[in-house]
């Protein structure tokens, strides 16, 4: 028997023993029991890396060209995922990222050891947390994921949300970007002092901001999925199934969000319309879930007998479109080369390279065949964002749809994505208000030019256009700039959207008679509880340019950081 399995089945009941029960806990002090739980987070961080590693050995030694000899197929197991689950008794999902922080580790042992400060102690001790070691790590661009994970100075959880959330480079170029885009991420982290679900998010939009090109070929995609179905159940129920893209769900689900946002968390009101309407939806006896579908019928009502009354009261039901300057000019541009490229001229187009999205089989696996109908939403996009730039209307944005149509049907040569290696122009990104996955910018024009969407212009530095008046509360255009610019809560960990938020003066009002504008870079977005929170314990939130810092009474600084998909293409690109 090895000395390893020896070991760990004496150490068993002896962890056990000193685990504490419902009882011991109950006599623990405040403090003890702080001290208890991250000493336990400790031995638990420490037990998952090495069933990481296990798991990650079981996954190699049942490898699919293994066959029926691999270590799942002789337990009766079709996959290392399953076999793991089993063995371990978590669900799928968590077998496999376990099998994933299994797989940094390795990577990370691959690295040569990092070299320990002139000043270290005692050899077991892991090294002084640093972003400077990690930069000189050598090996894959996920290496220094790897290292920092090995060294604990992320946790397994946080590893594999950066990891998933970034994703593969499809390109051996793109390596070093997504390396650095790796230590930024890794920087921030320790900053903010971030979740595994904040790290998966600013991973996601980060991903969408290095390769833009990526990012608008999967949102042509996500619009491609868009489905609604109805099926009549035998209780004489109706049961509706939807699935949309993050423009039509700002369009869908943003009025029914707005107007009952008080049964969600939403902000408080200062208008004594709002106020009183927002009580209504408070007291109201009905489900949310009931809420819910009565708001939808009666938006739908109002819709078909054209009802223009206020039933928005003061709040806008407009959904924000954040777009920087380059992505706006990208767009612009890319107007006339997508409609040669539909036309099956690629003269202007960029050459396609060996991993571009472009290639024949890249957009067959992802967006279906020739004929489908994305060269539709294309041509489309194309007419309605010439319209947006001010060159057409209406009718040229659906007489260029049409002419789309008729080029499927002919099945032109070159005129759809998938027939050609053409991967066409950077059409640019924008975000919309609340959401993480990108839309292409040719489509942010579009939007722009329909009513109910907002267009929010970042500057270079990052910020929105300043509109202070000698008022106490922010104007709807202010609060707009900042619910884009901060992209929702701004709380370490807080993953509220931007329509569940309030807006907190930095320079609160009442200290600062003196300062009698509300200025845009004064504010940023917190939700009602964080909100409540930063003001009965004293906290403070301080800028220094565009960097806001939480100070907390008591405990360190902590940097705050925006959901902005928009904005951290500006920090990308300084």
């Amino acid at each position: 028997m090895s000395s390893v399995i020896d070991a760990l089945r004496s150490l068993a009941p002896v962890v056990a023993g000193a685990l504490p029960c419902a009882e011991t806990v109950g006599v623990l002090s405040p403090t003890e029991e702080v001290e208890a739980a991250r000493l336990l987070g400790s031995i638990q961080s420490k037990v998952a890396e090495s069933l990481a590693l296990l798991a990650a050995d079981i996954e190699r030694r049942s490898a699919r060209e293994l066959g029926t000899s691999g270590l799942a197929a002789k337990n009766g197991f079709k996959d290392a995922t399953g076999f793991v689950q089993d063995l371990v008794g978590v669900r799928r999902d968590e077998a496999a990222r376990l099998i994933r922080v299994g797989g940094l580790l390795e990577t990370a042992e691959a690295v040569p050891p990092l070299a320990p400060p002139a000043d270290a102690g005692r050899g077991d001790e892991p090294p002084v947390r640093s972003l400077g070691a990690l930069r000189g790590v050598a090996g894959s661009w996920d290496a220094p994921l790897g290292v920092a994970l090995k060294h604990r100075w992320l946790t397994a959880a946080q590893s594999d949300a950066l990891r998933t959330g970034l994703g593969n480079p499809r390109a051996l170029e793109l390596h070093d970007a997504w390396r650095a885009a790796v230590l930024e991420l890794i920087d921030d982290c320790w900053a903010g002092h971030w979740s595994p679900e904040d790290l998966a998010r600013a991973a996601k939009r980060m991903r969408a901001s290095l390769d833009s090109a990526q990012a608008a070929a999967e949102a042509r995609r996500r619009y491609e999925l868009r489905s609604f179905t109805r099926t009549v159940r035998s209780s004489g129920m109706a049961h509706y199934d939807i699935d949309l893209d993050p423009e039509s769900d700002a369009r869908f689900y943003g009025p029914i969000r707005r107007l009952l946002s008080p049964r969600f968390g939403g902000p408080r009101f200062t208008s004594e319309a709002d106020k009183a309407a927002a009580e209504q939806v408070e007291s109201d006896p009905r489900s949310n879930a009931q809420l819910q579908v009565d708001t939808l019928l009666d938006l739908i009502d109002r819709a078909v007998s054209n009802d223009s009354g206020q039933l928005f009261k003061t709040r806008e039901p407009q959904v924000t479109v954040a777009v920087t300057a380059d992505d706006l000019r990208k767009a612009r541009g890319a107007e006339d080369v997508l409609r040669r490229h539909h036309a099956g001229d690629h003269t202007a187009c960029p050459a396609a390279g060996p991993g571009d999205l472009g290639s024949a089989k890249a957009v067959a696996d992802g967006a279906g065949t020739a004929g489908s109908n994305e060269n539709v939403g294309d041509a489309e996009m194309a007419g309605s964002a010439d319209n947006a730039g001010g060159t057409g209307n209406a009718a040229d944005a659906r007489s260029a749809g049409s002419a789309g149509r008729a080029r499927n049907s002919q099945g032109a040569a070159g005129a759809v994505f998938g027939t050609t290696a053409c991967p066409g122009p950077d059409t640019g990104v924008a975000f919309v208000e609340g959401r993480d996955e990108p839309i292409a910018a040719t489509d942010a024009l579009r939007m722009i030019c329909t009513t109910g969407f907002t267009p929010l212009l970042f500057d270079p530095s990052g910020q929105t256009i300043d509109l202070g008046k000698d008022q106490r509360f922010f104007t709807a255009r202010q609060r707009r700039a900042i619910s884009v610019r901060d992209g929702g809560c701004m709380y370490p960990g807080c993953d509220r959207p931007p329509g569940d938020c309030e807006y907190h003066h930095i320079n609160p009002w009442a200290q600062h008679p003196s300062h009698r504008t509300s200025e845009v870079r004064d504010g940023i977005l917190l939700c009602r509880r964080h909100h409540k929170m930063v003001h009965d314990h004293g906290a403070k939130i301080a800028r220094s340019e565009g960097t806001y810092t939480l100070i907390w009474p008591g405990k360190e600084a902590v940097v705050l950081h925006s959901k902005s998909g928009a904005r951290l293409q500006l920090r990308l690109r300084a």
